[in-house]
């Protein structure tokens, strides 16, 4: 039976994420008053994520399109 509490949409899960866009919406706004323009702001994940049906959580590491698919937000500071 598949757990909730550690899949990629549990709300421990969308806690940490974000928690991560706060924390990087902190790191921006520091750049912006700090780094002279113009710069690029990245923000990537380093891999995406399937539910392992069979262990009922989380995993990722597979050739699954879940997997393999990253978001990936960018934009030039002018």
């Amino acid at each position: 039976m598949q757990s909730t509490s550690h899949t990629p949409m549990s709300p421990k899960a969308l806690g940490a994420l974000s928690h991560h866009v706060a924390t990087f919406a902190r790191l921006a706004d520091v750049a912006g008053r700090s780094w002279p323009t113009p710069y690029i702001m990245l923000f990537a994940t380093d891999h995406g994520t399937h539910v392992d049906r069979a262990a009922g959580r989380g995993g990722h590491g597979s050739d699954l399109p879940d997997d393999l698919e990253i978001n990936l937000f960018w934009g030039v500071v002018r």
